[in-house]
């Protein structure tokens, strides 16, 4: 089973690039956002795949690191600070 990426569901459902920068520190919530629909959207998964009882595989489109290459490092750091 797959595991779609959170930010590609925010933007294939409206949300636009000048999302990011609509206001300042936009892009931290934006990518908080991320973070807490991707852990939600693969801890499902995962629910789901062990309640089988069978081996299974999650295999997922991102990783929660993917978004600090599209923020600046201190921009990035306070977010982890704030997780």
């Amino acid at each position: 089973i797959t595991c779609p990426e959170a930010f590609s569901l925010l933007v294939n459902n409206g949300m636009a690039f000048d999302y990011l920068s609509a206001v300042k520190g936009m892009g931290i919530v934006v990518q908080d956002t991320v973070m807490d629909m991707q852990i939600g959207m693969e801890d499902g998964f995962e629910r789901v795949l062990r309640a089988r009882g069978k081996p299974a595989v999650l295999l997922c489109d991102r990783g929660l690191m993917d978004g600090s290459a599209y923020m600046k490092e201190e921009d990035w750091n306070k977010l982890m600070q704030k997780r």
